[in-house]
């Protein structure tokens, strides 16, 4: 049994999703692993285990409940002689971001390299969205991406804060993000300045569609399976060093990796193109953490495609839920929606136009708003529209400047 069924073994009596349990435990172990491992790619850069995960269900869908049975674990990954796993703080800020990196800062020896300095820092946050509503494409979200990157092994970065004149010295600073967060706020309130920044392709977003069964009643504790998990994460801390891909995993990861190019390509929504473009880098740090989780320091053939396995299955509803966009309150609804009109003489229904927004990664809900929008475009003469059977038919005007009203 190799340690995720383990972990899925001792949170099963909890019930709740398990891709939430699975995702919460995988990104609770890259953020074990800090920056003491890295897969050394030459020219094209290093890199490291640290991921940004984002649970997407309803409200009670048990998101921070799964994250916590996790993140819980790090407090007891104790060794003597080495620095507790720094846990940063849950609201993110600039100014909290660069003091929980400054005090994370430790050092340590790193096989076959010597004493390595860095600043990794595990950040969990089950309110999400009280951050995200802060990424507004600059400052905050460009750090994000900078610690997320983590670029190097030696990768000193001056940091200011507006109006301070003194830097601050960020010694190799990374970051692991474990954050809870609603579908809906996705669509609305943060997702053009996830996407228009880049952070998005940066994010595993996990997505539990339906609805979970919770456990209510009391749950005999597991002590020896527990203590059996804190072990392997122990052993997890202990390691350094560079890892690689064995022959055979990285003819497959290359292939895989061509074969997300080629899907980003044939795609038109900037969503899907960010995420394919960056899908080998999650594939690889989740091999990452599958070998680490083996003692090992040899990515294998079993762990790259594992990994691949596990993204994949995420993947339908992580782009359903993020790579959709709610337009109702964009100042363009009106250009949006004249777009889905057939030329005259065809005519469609309400039912037709959101059916195509949604095939072109948008969405329109029945709120009043679109109504209103229809009845303005009437109004203005772009369109024209006819009660049939207790429902409004839209048509384009061959003349949008004409004024008509309704029939």
């Amino acid at each position: 049994m190799n340690l995720v069924e383990k972990y899925m073994q001792y949170v099963r009596p909890m019930k709740g999703s398990q891709i939430f349990h699975r995702w919460s435990f995988l990104t609770t172990v890259a953020a074990v692993m800090e920056r003491r491992l890295w897969i050394d790619r030459g020219r094209l850069g290093i890199i490291f285990p640290n991921m940004y995960t984002i649970l997407v269900g309803p409200p009670a869908a048990g998101k921070s409940t799964a994250a916590s049975l996790s993140v819980d674990m790090i407090s007891q990954v104790l060794v003597e002689a080495k620095p507790r796993i720094r846990l940063g703080p849950t609201k993110i800020t600039q100014a909290a971001l660069y003091k929980e990196l400054k005090d994370a800062e430790r050092l340590y020896p790193v096989r076959g390299v010597g004493d390595c300095r860095s600043s990794p820092l595990f950040i969990y946050a089950s309110e999400l969205a009280i951050n995200l509503s802060d990424f507004g494409g600059g400052t905050l979200t460009n750090e994000l991406i900078d610690f997320y990157d983590s670029k190097g092994l030696t990768a000193e970065v001056q940091k200011r804060l507006a109006g301070d004149d003194k830097a601050t010295t960020l010694v190799n600073p990374s970051i692991t993000l474990l954050g809870c967060t609603t579908a809906q706020f996705l669509q609305s309130a943060a997702q053009d300045k996830l996407v228009t920044s880049g952070l998005s392709s940066r994010i595993m977003f996990v997505v539990e569609p339906g609805r979970v069964l919770k456990e209510r009643n009391y749950i005999e504790p597991d002590h020896k399976t527990y203590q059996s998990i804190i072990a392997a994460l122990i052993g997890i801390y202990q390691m350094s060093g560079p890892m690689s891909f064995d022959k055979d995993a990285f003819a497959w990861y290359v292939g895989a990796a061509e074969g997300a190019d080629i899907a980003g390509s044939t795609l038109t929504s900037e969503f899907h193109q960010n995420y394919y473009g960056r899908k080998p880098d999650h594939v690889t740090k989740v091999a990452m953490v599958l070998a680490a989780m083996r003692g090992s320091y040899s990515i294998s053939m079993s762990d790259v495609m594992q990994a691949a396995e596990w993204i994949e299955l995420i993947e339908p509803d992580m782009i359903k839920a993020f790579g959709t966009r709610n337009v109702d309150n964009d100042p363009a609804l009106f250009s949006y929606l004249l777009a889905q009109m057939p030329e005259p003489p065809l005519s469609c229904s309400e039912g037709d136009i959101r059916a195509k927004l949604a095939g072109s990664g948008q969405f329109a809900s029945a709120a009043p708003i679109v109504e209103q929008t229809l009845t303005g475009m009437v109004m203005s003469g772009a369109i024209s529209r006819e009660n049939i059977g207790g429902s409004w038919i839209y048509q384009k005007n061959a003349q949008p400047n004409k004024t008509t009203s309704d029939k």
